[in-house]
């Protein structure tokens, strides 16, 4: 593991990096899974996404790295999606969705 090389290491030449690409990943899929999704899918989908990358981390990475991930993910799956009204979020069911 690139960890083995120094936590310094892995966070300047590999995490960042992870970080960064993964941003656009995840910006990109939600513009995809919305173009066809409602809400409630859209949530389901991202609740799943963001369990495969914690076990993703778990297995590959170092867990320093399941927090930042997790915020890059909420981020471009949730965040922007609120703010830019990409999603309608304003039913009852959505909201609750959202508020769990």
């Amino acid at each position: 593991m690139l960890v083995d090389l120094g936590h310094q290491v892995y966070v300047d030449d590999f995490e960042k990096q992870f970080l960064e690409t993964s941003a656009a990943f995840y910006k990109k899929e939600a513009a995809e899974y919305l173009a066809t999704a409602d809400c409630p899918s859209y949530l389901a989908k991202v609740e799943r996404r963001l369990a495969e990358e914690s076990e993703r981390v778990k297995q590959y990475l170092d867990a320093s790295t399941e927090p930042k991930i997790t915020r890059v993910m909420e981020h471009e799956l949730i965040t922007q999606q609120v703010e830019e009204g990409s999603v309608a979020w304003g039913s009852s069911s959505a909201r609750a969705a959202l508020d769990s």
